[in-house]
Formats: C-alpha cells, sequence, structure tokens
C-alpha cells in the first residue's frame, strides 16, 4: 500500500498523477520530448505494431522517410505532436497500485507503467494488440493482465513481459506453398480492389503473412460478438463450487457469461440472460461479492445472483417509476434518443455512514448530467436515492475510499445534456467534482471542497478516467 494517496487521470494523450492531500500535480507522462530528451520514458519492452494503423497528421505533412514507405525503429506513424496516440480511452491500476495500466487510442497499445513511490511514471513495456482492446483487468497476484478486444476475445498476459519468449509458428507447412490470390483481374471491377490484387501479385510473401503479435499472450476464452466489459470476481466460498475465482464478460447481444477464472477460463460456469439490449457495464460490490450490477441499453439496472445465474430484481433508469430518481428527478435520455448506462461505480461506507448503509451504487448515464445513487442492502436489494445534480454530462466516477467521498469527470465541452451540441465557451466550467455521502436520517449527496478538485479545475481541460490509488 502507498503511503501517501494519489489520483491517477487521464487528459486527452496524458497521464496526470495528482497528490490526494495537497493536489499538487507530481508527474505528467508521456514528458514532451522537446522539454528534455533524457527525461523522455525508457521503453524496457517493444514489440512491432500491427500493420494496419491510423494516421494522424495530414498526408502533406509527412516526410522524406514516411514517404518512401520507411519507418524509425518500428514506431507506428506519428502526429504532429510525436505521439501515435491522441487520447487514451482506458486506464486501469493493479492492486497493488504499483502499475498502471492503459491503452492508448490510435494504435491499439497496452502499456504498463511503473508507479514509483514518489509519483512518478515510466513506461516497462508496450504491446499493440491485434485488435482494439475495449476491457482490462489484473488478477489479485498484480502478474497478469486481462485484456478483452472488439473481436470478442480474452488473452491474457503478463504484467512484466519475459524477454525471450518463444511462440509456436502457426501452420508452418503453408508457407511453403506458392502464393495464389483468391480473385483474378476479370474478377475484380473496381479500381481500389484492382490495385489491391496488383499489390498481392508484386508482393506475395507479404500477402501471406499474418498479422500475429510477437510477444507473450494466451487466448483465454472469445464471444461470438463484441466484448463489452469484463470482471474479475473475487474468490468464492460456496460449498459446491470452492474458493475458486470466476471471470466474467458481457456482450452486445445481450450476453452475460460467467467463466472459471485461470486457467481453465474455457469452462463456462453459467450465463445471466435477462436483458434486452446490450450490455455495456458490469460491477461486483466489494461489501457483497455474491451480487453482480449490470446496465447498458436497457431502461432497467440489473441485480444478479451471478453464482446461480439468477435475476434478482430490476431497478427502472428512465421516466415512469415511483422512486426518487424518477418524475422530475429523472434523467431524461440524451439527444442520442435512448437511456445508455456509461458507468457502475460501488462505493464501500464504513464509520457510521455503514449503519444505515453498507454502501452505494452511482450510475452514469451517456450525455447526462447527473448520476443516479442507489443504496444496497446485503440481500443485494437496490433503493433508489436523490440524484446528484453534476455541472456536465458525467464522463467518469471513482471512489476515493470508504468515507463516502467520490470523484466525477464532467464534460466540459458539450451542452448539458447533449452529445452532440457544443457549449458556447469552456471558461469556468468545472472538470471535475467531489461529492460526499451524508446519513441525516436517510442517505444524501453533498458537493465538497477538495484540493484536488480545486487544483483541476484550475488547469485546462481534463480527459475521462480518474482512479485514486492508495
Amino acid at each position: 500500500m502507498r503511503e501517501e494517496p494519489v489520483l491517477v487521470a487521464v487528459e486527452g494523450p496524458t497521464i496526470k498523477v495528482f497528490q490526494a492531500q495537497t493536489g499538487l500535480q507530481v508527474s505528467s507522462w508521456p514528458i514532451p520530448a522537446d522539454a528534455d530528451p533524457k527525461l523522455s520514458p525508457d521503453v524496457k519492452d517493444r514489440s512491432s505494431p500491427p500493420e494496419k494503423r491510423r494516421r494522424l497528421s495530414p498526408p502533406a505533412e509527412e516526410t522524406e522517410e514516411a514517404k518512401s514507405g520507411k519507418s524509425t525503429a518500428g514506431r507506428p506513424e506519428t502526429g504532429s505532436a510525436g505521439r501515435a496516440w491522441s487520447t487514451i480511452p482506458i486506464l486501469t491500476v493493479s492492486p497493488s497500485g504499483d502499475h498502471v495500466i492503459v491503452v492508448t487510442g490510435e494504435d491499439k497499445c497496452l502499456r504498463v507503467l511503473e508507479l514509483k513511490p514518489d509519483g512518478t511514471l515510466t513506461q516497462l513495456s508496450e504491446r499493440f494488440m491485434p485488435k482494439r482492446p475495449c476491457a482490462l483487468a489484473v488478477t489479485p497476484d498484480n502478474t497478469t493482465i486481462l485484456c478483452g478486444d472488439k473481436f470478442g476475445d480474452v488473452y491474457s498476459l503478463p504484467i512484466l513481459p519475459r524477454e525471450e519468449v518463444t511462440l509456436p509458428l502457426r501452420k508452418g507447412a503453408e508457407a511453403s506453398k506458392p502464393f495464389q490470390p483468391s480473385a483474378s483481374k476479370l474478377t475484380v471491377h473496381t479500381q481500389k480492389n484492382l490495385r489491391a490484387l496488383e499489390q498481392q501479385l508484386r508482393n506475395p510473401r507479404a500477402a501471406q503473412e499474418k498479422s500475429e503479435p510477437s510477444f507473450e499472450h494466451t487466448l483465454l476464452l472469445g464471444h461470438v460478438s463484441m466484448l463489452s466489459d469484463m470482471i474479475l470476481t473475487p474468490p468464492s466460498t460456496d460449498a459446491t463450487a470452492g474458493p475458486r475465482q470466476y471471470l466474467i464478460t458481457s456482450d452486445r447481444d445481450e450476453h452475460i457469461r460467467v467463466s472459471r477464472s485461470l486457467p481453465q477460463t474455457h469452462v463456462i460456469h453459467g450465463y445471466c440472460l435477462g436483458h434486452t439490449s446490450f450490455v455495456s457495464k458490469l460491477c461486483i460490490p466489494s461489501w457483497i461479492p455474491k451480487i453482480l450490477i449490470s446496465g447498458g441499453g436497457d431502461d432497467f439496472l440489473f441485480c444478479w445472483d451471478w453464482l446461480e445465474g439468477r435475476l434478482l430484481h430490476k431497478v427502472p433508469l428512465g421516466l415512469g417509476s415511483n422512486n426518487p430518481n424518477s418524475e422530475e428527478n429523472s434523467p431524461q435520455p440524451s439527444d442520442t434518443g435512448r437511456i445508455t448506462v456509461s458507468g457502475i461505480c460501488a462505493v464501500p461506507f464504513a464509520g457510521g455512514l455503514s449503519a444505515h448503509t453498507p454502501g452505494a451504487i452511482l450510475v452514469a448515464l451517456e450525455g447526462v448530467s447527473k448520476l443516479l445513487t442507489f443504496s444496497v442492502s446485503m440481500d443485494g436489494i437496490l433503493t433508489p436515492s436523490n440524484a446528484i445534480e453534476l455541472s456536465g454530462n458525467a464522463l467518469d466516477v471513482t471512489a476515493a475510499d470508504d468515507s463516502g467521498k467520490v470523484y466525477v469527470s464532467v464534460d466540459n465541452i458539450h451542452k448539458q445534456g447533449s452529445t452532440k451540441e457544443l457549449r458556447d465557451s469552456a471558461m469556468g466550467s468545472k472538470l471535475v467534482q467531489c461529492f460526499t455521502a451524508t446519513n441525516h436520517g436517510a442517505l444524501a449527496w453533498e458537493e465538497a471542497d477538495d484540493p484536488i478538485t480545486d487544483a483541476i479545475n484550475n488547469r485546462d481541460t481534463l480527459g475521462s478516467h480518474c482512479q485514486p490509488k492508495y
């Protein structure tokens, strides 16, 4: 455990680390190359990038090396800022707090950073995934990363890759066969496809090569449709199942699958079926690990006994419900035309707060400037309470500790309730808000002054992800 808590947040293409007590920024990654070449993060492990790379800079700005097809040190093409990415869509931290794992946007790269005791970040490895990652998890022993991708597959990778790894060859006998394109000039009818065919004929060896990662990775399981979220459960104490862990995954086809964890992920324990639309987020409260909470494109929040695959109950998220989150407090669908769950955060309580309820569930909806709040009983019953009003659409929410403090990253670019219309001005808009839970006969949330929010709100635009680590 860290002696001093820090908040790790994403700001566009960079990561910022703030001291929780003072709000002081202690580090930033990556360090700008023009600041000091000696300060650039060292990369201890580099793997070849995939063939397909998204170009960030206009063709007119291409260097002579890029025009001639040459590359520098196997790096993907970079934009004007010298980076191959403009966003960091996924950030997670290992249970020990020693490593920050991120996915950079355009290059589909999984990067492992060391979070040192002084709060500085150093890149340890980068691995370019064949498909775009969409979910990350780290095993409790801090040794393995689980990475789910848009293709529906989940891979395991060591958090610290070995220097020398011999991977099995893929059907080596096929390499000796002469290349024969599946099309010909008689069957191709467009100029684009004709140019592609001519390129294959000029370089048949390249046409045979597959874009396969050269680093150590193991395929654990696969979904037929796009993977949407993934979560590792705490060890089960069920008498029949024994003290084993499970890997719960969801997809765009309303499925929630419960599989055994490593190394038996091929064994499917069961399913949680009941969604009628896609599932986007999964959450297991730490104080009641037998309960799974899920949400997505449905107008309900679902509560499951995931080990039995049994739906306990579901709570309405939209209009027409008779709870504090409805009527005048109910969130209106954004200009996307439907309610979409974009985040589910479990907030554990300790001390006096736990006498009322052991914890709370906060739900963020896409393009909505409110957080739905629910108290959770030990038998898994969700009780709605008053929604938290935000200064902008919720981007991300995370619990600071068990004292009931949460940080919320808000959108200061788009208008409240919209994902398309821009604000007239972002000046003076809050970027991060802090709320604390109170118990005056009923659970309530109040905005609080905090050194981190004060420091961040005086800065430029902050990204959508923030995680406190202690």
